[in-house]
């Protein structure tokens, strides 16, 4: 892979991982699969944030970015923020629903929508309500790496073109023919 290129998949892998972080901190209207729409931005502890990452390469002769995140657990989760989860599927471990609950600072309510004392009890009964409710209903996904690459490569295009037109020879063969 000549430099030219190396670099200018580089800076798109760079732009578009910035773009994804960005993604995840925008407050969004979020359509959840119960029909109700709720603002929503994916940035809690900032794990997933800042575990975004690209690599760009060659295999078989293409040139390729592959944007990923630098290790496997944050990987499994940026799956489901980007894509969502479907209803009906297994419901999520209550671990990370608790870490997510301590990170938000989410106040536990009664029955009554009565703001109820902390206890550890009371805050794992919560997040399995929660994991219950997700399996059952699911999430939806934002989209957010897919977005950062659309609008990145739209305001991009040109300097691929101008490398395109930069990095192909052009020939025309036509004083053959009479011969």
């Amino acid at each position: 892979m000549n430099k030219q290129l190396k670099d200018l998949l580089n800076i798109l892998g760079a732009d578009v991982v910035e773009r994804a972080k960005s993604n995840l901190k925008v407050t969004q209207s979020i359509r959840y699969p119960n029909g109700k729409t709720y603002k929503r931005n994916r940035y809690a502890s900032g794990k997933l944030y800042n575990s975004l990452t690209f690599k760009a390469s060659v295999a078989g002769g293409k040139p390729f970015i592959k944007f990923t995140t630098k290790d496997s657990t944050t990987g499994q989760y940026a799956d489901i923020v980007e894509f969502g989860r479907r209803p009906g599927a297994k419901p999520p471990p209550i671990d990370p629903i608790i870490e997510w609950m301590k990170v938000r600072k989410i106040r536990l309510r009664n029955s009554k929508n009565e703001f109820i004392k902390y206890s550890d009890e009371a805050q794992r009964n919560a997040a399995k309500r929660i994991a219950q409710a997700i399996g059952r209903n699911g999430t939806p996904g934002i989209l957010y790496y897919t977005t950062a690459l659309q609008e990145i490569l739209d305001e991009r295009s040109d300097a691929f073109f101008q490398y395109l037109n930069e990095a192909i020879s052009f020939e025309l063969d036509l004083d053959k023919r009479n011969k």
